[in-house]
């Protein structure tokens, strides 16, 4: 497996599950060493910091999980909040 192709695999993984995955699943799943393992994690966070992609890595000790991207929330508030829109009152309010 090449190294996009274990960042692909990666991805696809912490997409699917939306929850925290521990990181020594993901070296099992994609079979590579702790150093490989350490250098893929630290590729794949900086990558997508410098993309400035929506969705972010968070990384702990023992788990990665995909979150969304907070430099974005003002979007996601905006489109989950609902629609206030004016109305004339009716002539049968009266």
């Amino acid at each position: 497996m090449e190294y996009n192709e274990r960042m692909g695999a990666i991805e696809c993984i912490l997409f699917v599950s939306g929850d925290p995955v521990p990181i020594i699943e993901l070296q099992r799943a994609i079979g590579v060493t702790d150093i490989e393992m350490e250098h893929i994690i630290r590729s794949m966070d900086e990558l997508y910091k410098r993309e400035k992609r929506g969705v972010q890595l968070f990384i702990t000790a023992e788990t990665m999980q995909l979150v969304s991207n907070k430099e974005y929330t003002r979007y996601v508030e905006e489109l989950v909040q609902p629609c206030l829109l004016y109305t004339s009152p009716s002539p049968r309010d009266a």
